[in-house]
C-alpha cells in the first residue's frame, strides 16, 4: 500500500546549492519514499530541499507550509507527476527555471513568501489553472506568463509594489482567466487596461485607495462579481454608473465602505442579484429606501439578508 510521506527534518543549507545531507535518516526516508503519492512537510525549519527529491517521481501532491524555505532547487522540475505544488508560508525569493519541467501542474500556490519575480519557465506550465502568489513582493510578471492557456484563478493580494497596469496588459489574452485578485495592494488608480482583460467573470479590488473605476470596465461583458469593499473614498454614484453598463454583473460587494446611503443612482443596478453593503453604517430607515429602490435585488446588510 502506498502512503504519503510525512518527513518532519532541519537542513541548513540553502536551496541555492547543493545541500548537505548528513541525516541518515532523510535519507532512508526518501528512499523509503520512492512510491509515494505524496510529500507533506510543514512547520519543520527544514531550510532546504535536497537534490535527491528528484528521486521522488511518483509523487503528485508536495505541500510544504512554514518550513523557513529560501528557495526551491532546480532538481523539482524532475517531479513531472506533480499536480499540487504548495509552499505558503515560507521564505522563498528564488524559483529557478526547471519549475517549466513540472508540465502537469495544475495548482501552484506561493502565498506568503518573498518573490519580486516569476520566472520565464513558468509560461511551460500549460496546464496550470490556479496561482497563488498573495503577499510577496511581486512587481511585475513575465511575458511568459501570457503562455499559461489554462490559468482561471490568479492572486496577486497583498503585493504593495506589483506594476498593476503591466500585468494586466500581460495576462489580457489568456482565454479561462476568471478570478483576479488585486486587492490590498495599495492602488489608487485601476488602470483603463482592465478592460482588456475580457475573460474575467470575478475581480476582487477590496482594501485598496480607488476613487473611481474606469470607463473601460464596462468593456467586461463576462464580469458576474466585483468586490469594492474598504475603498471608502470611491465615488460611488460614478461607480453605480459605470457598473450599471455590465450586463453580465449579477453580484456587487460594497462592504465595510462606511456608507450611510448611497446616490439614487442605485436604482441603475436593479438588474443584479445580490448587493452586499456588510459592515456600513446603515440606519433602518435607509435599509427600507434601499429596499424599495431594488426591490427585485437581495440586499445583505449586516451579515442577514434583507428583502
Amino acid at each position: 500500500m502506498l502512503i504519503p510521506v510525512m518527513i518532519l527534518i532541519t537542513i541548513s543549507n540553502c536551496a541555492r546549492k547543493i545541500c548537505n545531507i548528513s541525516n541518515e535518516k532523510l535519507k532512508q526516508t526518501i528512499e523509503l519514499g520512492l512510491n509515494a503519492k505524496a510529500l507533506n512537510i510543514q512547520n519543520s525549519n527544514i531550510g532546504c530541499l535536497p537534490k535527491q527529491i528528484k528521486s521522488l517521481k511518483n509523487i503528485n501532491s508536495i505541500l510544504l507550509k512554514s518550513n523557513n524555505l529560501t528557495a526551491l532547487p532546480k532538481e523539482i522540475g524532475k517531479l513531472k507527476k506533480v499536480k499540487y505544488f504548495s509552499v505558503m508560508c515560507n521564505q522563498i525569493s528564488y524559483i529557478p527555471e526547471e519549475i517549466g519541467d513540472m508540465e502537469n501542474l495544475v495548482h501552484l500556490d506561493f502565498d506568503m513568501n518573498k518573490l519580486e519575480t516569476l520566472p520565464k519557465g513558468i509560461g511551460k506550465l500549460k496546464k496550470l489553472e490556479y496561482l497563488n502568489l498573495n503577499k510577496n513582493d511581486i512587481r511585475t510578471l513575465p511575458s511568459e506568463i501570457s503562455k499559461i492557456i489554462s490559468l482561471k484563478e490568479l492572486y496577486l493580494l497583498g503585493n504593495t509594489n506589483l506594476n498593476v497596469r503591466d500585468v494586466l496588459i500581460k495576462i489580457k489574452d489568456l482565454p479561462l482567466l476568471e478570478k483576479l485578485y488585486l486587492s490590498e495592494i495599495g492602488m489608487g488608480e485601476l488602470p483603463s487596461e482592465i478592460g482588456l482583460v475580457k475573460s474575467i467573470r470575478k475581480l476582487y479590488l477590496s482594501s485598496n485607495h480607488l476613487k473611481q473605476i474606469p470607463s473601460e470596465i464596462s468593456e467586461l461583458q463576462n464580469l458576474e462579481y466585483i468586490n469594492l469593499g474598504n475603498n471608502q473614498d470611491l465615488d460611488f454614484a460614478n461607480t453605480i454608473v459605470v457598473l450599471s453598463k455590465i450586463k453580465s454583473l449579477k453580484k456587487v460587494y460594497l462592504g465595510n465602505n462606511n456608507l450611510k446611503s448611497l446616490p439614487k443612482e442605485i436604482e441603475l443596478l436593479s438588474s443584479i442579484e445580490v448587493l452586499y453593503l456588510t459592515g456600513n453604517n446603515f440606519e433602518v430607515e435607509e435599509m427600507n429606501i434601499l429596499r424599495n429602490r431594488l426591490p427585485d435585488v437581495k440586499i445583505e446588510f449586516e451579515g442577514s439578508t434583507q428583502r
